[in-house]
């Protein structure tokens, strides 16, 4: 088990982050890669969860905002985490 571990979601300009369901709360940290549509906590690019264990999950979601008519485009998104025993 591990405490106050928060979640950092950087992404390419084509994705935009709608939010995460799970058991978090957010930091209020806006970005150009927060989506205008929220699902679950959304409005911003970071959470904290209070506490975590292997078996903690978070459903992440994220919007397509270019649309892509071409075959090898790429969108990247990174998962900054951190966490304090």
């Amino acid at each position: 088990m591990a405490f106050n571990a928060t979640l950092d979601i950087q992404t390419s300009p084509e994705l935009k982050i709608a939010g995460v369901i799970g058991s978090c709360v957010s930091l209020g940290k806006k970005s150009n890669s927060v989506a205008e549509t929220e699902v679950g906590i959304g409005g911003t690019s970071a959470w904290k969860f209070c506490g975590i264990s292997p078996s903690t999950t978070a459903a992440v979601y994220f919007e397509v905002v270019t649309q892509v008519e071409q075959f090898g485009i790429y969108f990247y998104f990174i998962y900054v985490s951190f966490r304090i025993a």
